[in-house]
């Protein structure tokens, strides 16, 4: 089979030596081939565009004046013409031939051109596809109906849906239900009078994902018409991440003034638990502390952010519940010195208080130690009635408040005992040197400094300066330390 070009280029050939056929031998004194140079010219239009016009209008212009040459007084109707009319229609069809051929080179131009800015058009419209289908943020497009239109690959990967399911959706799927008919009645008042107090502007909210859970974007809204049509163009930028780590930023400042401003260690624990409950969302916190005498935690402090008897109930049961070391929640984080997070209490296989918690509708749970320079001084857990998959960094915030909180705890018991034996140190008897003022003490060794400068330790300070007397014996805890197997003895 001939190829296209191919067969154009041939059939043009043969137009231009039939016609020389025709006109030189066939007919020589009526030039009846000229009919056939205007379909030449076109058919060379076909094939071969401006340069293939130019050479054949050359070569009908070549076999016009040699057709004229060789039968000067041929006619270009049947009418037998004088010589002077001859030449004068043989110059007129060569003009006609000329304005004809002009014509056809211009038609090829122009096709040469509309031909580039198709080209240049396809490119742009496929580096701006390629440009709008790689970029992280979601574009959606949605005409006046507020349907659906185009849905780029960063959507499909914000909001889970593929993108022949989105197409032809409503784009209110994405949006919560409390707010589909705030954007139906905006939309509505923009096709109406044109007037929006969105577009043009970034704002931030929250949309819906494919499984139904709320997440927090930014998004920039656009509006145009085109061919008497409204079109609506959304940028949506998920901002989970950087929602996190203000988040974080937020309870770690909050956790700081917090520890600043409060005296005591009671205080700091129910600030503390409304604080980060607020902040992160949280329903319920707990505080626990160990039980010297029974060597188990016990709850010592708990915050809930609404008055459900249920959550009441829940807490209620755990003030009366205790756990040894590695037992519950609080056992764990106790026995690793490490946070734990539980996405699902309900799935999980050390969590004695699972009645209570479906009750109350309570599913994730996490917990952090309280930390010290003694080890761990307590344990912090807190409940949410969402499912909620670990978050790392979240813990890892967490893990650095129970840190400062451990430092808070020790200081504030030092400080009590500092107090504690200054008071001792003033209620001497008085039959030997007087304590009175400010006694400097070791806030790490307890040694007491005399007015000399010198350091003195606190049980040869107070025989100094009062009639007790002491006998040294050693404490279980310090015993344990120096003695591991002190408990098997």
């Amino acid at each position: 089979m001939i190829p296209g070009p191919l067969f154009l280029t041939l059939f043009t050939g043969i137009l231009l030596a039939s016609i020389a056929v025709i006109d030189l031998v066939l007919t020589p004194r009526l030039h009846a081939g000229v009919f056939l140079y205007p379909v030449a010219i076109i058919s060379s239009l076909w094939w071969g565009r401006e340069r293939a016009v130019l050479v054949v209008i050359g070569l009908a212009i070549g076999l016009m004046a040699l057709e004229q040459v060789a039968h000067p007084t041929a006619s270009y109707s049947i009418d037998d013409p004088s010589p002077l009319r001859a030449g004068s229609n043989f110059l007129f069809n060569l003009l006609l031939l000329g304005l004809f051929g002009s014509a056809c080179v211009y038609i090829a131009r122009q096709e040469v051109k509309y031909k580039h800015a198709q080209e240049s058009l396809t490119d742009i419209e496929t580096r701006l596809t390629s440009v709008v289908q790689s970029t992280p943020d979601a574009l959606i497009l949605a005409n006046a109906e507020g349907h659906i239109v185009y849905w780029n690959a960063g959507a499909t990967k914000t909001f889970g849906y593929r993108e022949e399911e989105a197409l032809g959706q409503p784009v209110t799927m994405i949006m919560p239900k409390p707010h589909r008919e705030a954007h139906e009645r905006g939309l509505r008042r923009v096709i109406e009078s044109g007037e929006s107090r969105i577009i043009g502007s970034t704002m931030e909210l929250h949309r819906l994902r494919k499984n139904n859970k709320e997440f927090p974007l930014e998004l920039s809204l656009a509006t145009w018409q085109t061919k008497g049509k409204r079109f609506f163009s959304a940028f949506l930028r998920d901002i989970t991440d950087r929602k996190r780590v203000e988040t974080r930023q937020a309870v770690q400042l909050a956790i700081s003034q917090i520890l600043m401003e409060t005296d005591t260690i009671e205080q700091v624990g129910s600030q503390l638990l409304q604080a980060i409950g607020h902040l992160t969302e949280w329903e319920v916190g707990l505080i626990w502390v160990p039980d010297q005498r029974t060597k188990t935690l016990r709850c010592s402090t708990v915050w809930q952010d609404s008055v459900l008897q249920p959550l009441a109930e829940f807490l209620k049961a755990s003030y009366a519940t205790t756990f040894e070391c590695g037992i519950g929640l609080p056992g764990r984080v106790f026995a690793s010195g490490e946070p734990k997070w539980i996405t699902n209490v309900e799935k999980d296989e050390n969590f004695p208080r699972l009645a209570l918690a479906k009750a109350a509708g309570l599913h994730a749970a996490f917990g952090f130690p309280i930390k010290g320079a003694q080890g761990v001084l307590g344990v912090i857990e807190f409940f949410s009635r969402e499912i909620r998959t670990p978050d790392n960094g979240l813990l890892y915030t967490f893990a650095d408040i129970g840190i400062k909180e451990g430092h808070f705890v020790e200081h504030k018991q030092l400080e009590a005992e500092t107090a504690r034996l200054v008071a001792e140190l003033q209620s001497a008897a008085p039959g030997s040197n007087p304590i009175r003022g400010l006694v400097p003490i070791c806030a790490s060794c307890k040694k007491v400094r005399d007015s000399k400068g010198e350091w003195h330790e606190i049980d040869r300070y107070l025989e100094g300066h009062s009639e007790a007397q002491f006998s040294h014996t050693i404490c279980t805890t310090c015993a344990r330390k120096e003695h591991p197997d002190w408990d098997k003895v």
